[in-house]
């Protein structure tokens, strides 16, 4: 089992506090049927409330495949988790069917636990998904590659894999958006950052990421997640929210940007 690493950090440590948490902002909306979202990272008290609008508003699924940045980038590739994920509200089983299919059909994903095991931008989803979605597992992949072509090949793959499985799966792009910058700076660069998102376009996200230089860690897992999206036939975006960390904390000389965005 991968213990909870940043609990206590990024998140309440004890279940009790991370059940108050929940029972804040989760919302009682209606549910829609997605294909995917896009749901920020970051300490719980900076982004969970843009992440407890997102899981509030799906329908569960029987899987989530969690794609999130190995922050550290140490290896060069992707890498599945097949162990099951602990949290303070109970254990989280990984969907090992879909993850052996996805490391059988995909030749660029690797299994690899140790990558996961202190990479936060995972982690901070599985709560939410035990406290929304108690039954559904989870198969976690962490990009640690820039190669357009090694991950516009796996997203296509990947979506194949899922085509041919009988099972309900939500792809969740794990990402903050621009970094330590001034509100009026990061609001424009996430701006066209979200425009790119929501028209399905990651090609263009990384054009937008290279020469606005907008340092958003989830670049290239939501490029890869786009890939996979649109291969599962998503047409249809809807922006739930965006604000900042200078929205919380009151200092918009230095703010992070975060958004959820659902896809159908």
């Amino acid at each position: 089992m991968r213990p909870a690493y940043v609990s206590g950090y990024f998140y309440p440590l004890r279940e009790s506090d991370l059940l108050k948490f929940m029972s804040e902002v989760i919302l009682d909306i209606p549910k829609r049927r997605v294909k995917g979202v896009v749901v920020p990272h970051a300490g719980y008290n900076f982004s969970g409330s843009i992440a407890g609008k997102v899981y509030s508003s799906i329908e569960c699924p029987d899987t989530f495949l969690l794609i999130g940045p190995k922050h550290s980038m140490e290896s060069d590739g992707i890498f599945l988790s097949q162990t099951s994920w602990a949290t303070p509200l109970g254990e989280v089983m990984p969907d090992r069917d879909l993850g052996e299919s996805l490391l059988h059909h995909c030749e660029f994903i690797h299994l690899n636990e140790r990558i996961h095991a202190n990479e936060h931008s995972l982690e901070v989803q599985v709560p939410f998904i035990k406290y929304v979605c108690p039954k559904a597992k989870i198969v976690p992949v962490a990009v640690s590659t820039t190669s357009e072509g090694i991950l516009s090949s796996t997203g296509k793959c990947i979506a194949n894999v899922l085509k041919e499985s009988n099972k309900s799966v939500v792809v969740v792009m794990s990402s903050d958006l621009n970094h330590h910058e001034p509100q009026e700076i990061t609001l424009e660069k996430d701006e066209k950052v979200i425009k790119n998102l929501m028209s399905l376009d990651p090609r263009g996200l990384l054009k937008t990421v290279y020469e606005e230089d907008v340092s958003m860690c989830g670049a290239w897992s939501c490029f890869l997640g786009l890939t996979i999206l649109k291969e599962l036939g998503a047409t249809k975006a809807d922006l739930l929210e965006h604000r900042t960390s200078g929205d919380v904390n009151m200092d918009y000389t230095q703010v992070v940007g975060y958004t959820g965005i659902l896809f159908e």
